[in-house]
């Protein structure tokens, strides 16, 4: 007999964005290296890991731990970023990543928070939002425009918990990238590694675990962590 929530000591579920709910990362690395090499800057995996679920209100500083004698401001850095991004999800990201959407029809079914933490700027997660008819189903939405420290900073992720009267430890995070499960780590929440649209070699071994997809077999196994209260 399925658990009811009282019974569970995870409430919620919050879900990183970009890698988790669609499939962006391909799209976004063309954007992110025409803007590093317009730049005039190296585009390879340190780039990649650094810039993969961190903070765009922090970039510029990341651009000049490269080049310190980079001449474009924080704010046209951001500019250029935001925009190559938020065009390449207007123009290739269209569905949401396999059998996500019966993964959240099942939580809300039992009586199981959801939220969003992402690092993205509002305007991107909104348009995600609207575009696939998320919001019935979130209780919380917290992005990097809301948040003063991005990934790996736990503050996305504490907001979300605190928007849905939830404690860390009564939250199950389920992230992509290096930087979001430090912040779920910096929470104080377990983290589940998605692993279903890993397009680089992330080091996500620090994760209470991990699955492949968001098929019947492995959201089996996320239900039988959340039914445990998160010790399986």
């Amino acid at each position: 007999m399925t658990k009811t929530l009282c019974e569970c000591k995870i409430k919620a579920v919050i879900f990183d964005m970009d890698g988790v709910l669609i499939d962006s990362e391909p799209p976004y690395r063309v954007a992110e290296e025409a803007m590093l090499k317009s730049l005039g800057l190296p585009f390879g995996p340190e780039q990649i890991v650094a810039m993969t679920g961190g903070s765009y209100r922090e970039l510029g500083g990341v651009l000049r731990g490269w080049n310190p004698d980079l001449t474009a401001s924080d704010d046209q850095i951001r500019h250029m970023y935001l925009s190559g991004l938020l065009g390449a999800l207007r123009e290739h990201v269209n569905s949401l990543v396999d059998g996500v959407s019966e993964f959240m029809e099942e939580l809300r079914a039992r009586g199981v928070k959801m939220a969003i933490g992402s690092a993205s700027h509002r305007d991107m997660v909104e348009l995600v939002a609207e575009r696939f008819a998320l919001a019935p189903y979130l209780s919380a939405v917290v992005t990097g425009s809301d948040a003063e420290r991005g990934k790996p900073a736990p503050d996305i992720f504490l907001m979300c918990a605190e928007r849905m009267d939830a404690a860390p430890g009564e939250c199950l995070v389920i992230e992509d990238s290096v930087n979001g499960l430090n912040a779920a780590l910096n929470a104080g929440m377990p983290c589940a590694a998605f692993l279903g649209t890993a397009h680089h070699p992330f080091d996500l071994s620090g994760a209470s675990f991990g699955v492949g997809s968001f098929g019947p077999e492995d959201r089996a196994v996320l239900w039988r962590f959340i039914e445990s209260g998160g010790t399986s």
